[in-house]
């Protein structure tokens, strides 16, 4: 799967009050998108900054990292184990 991964604020950037606004409007949409569901909580510690970049990767990390790719193998080595010809 494919994903954008967005600058962070420690890379420099031409026009940091562009920035600052986009970042702000990506938070607001995922906001929109993830509020009163399980995403929330990755969310919401980015509430008070608005801070879009950091929440953006935090969801990635949480849905993408190591611990789902190990469950998720888990899930497919327990499903070929129950298999049957």
């Amino acid at each position: 799967m494919m994903y954008l991964k967005i600058k962070s604020h420690t890379e420099p950037f031409t026009n940091n009050l562009l920035y600052n606004t986009n970042n702000g409007v990506v938070f607001d949409l995922l906001q929109l998108l993830t509020l009163n569901g399980p995403a929330w909580t990755w969310i919401n510690a980015f509430q008070v900054s608005r801070d879009g970049c950091n929440a953006w990767n935090s969801l990635i990390n949480f849905y993408e990292g190591d611990s789902t790719k190990t469950r998720n193998k888990q899930e497919c080595y327990d499903a070929i184990a129950k298999a049957s010809y």
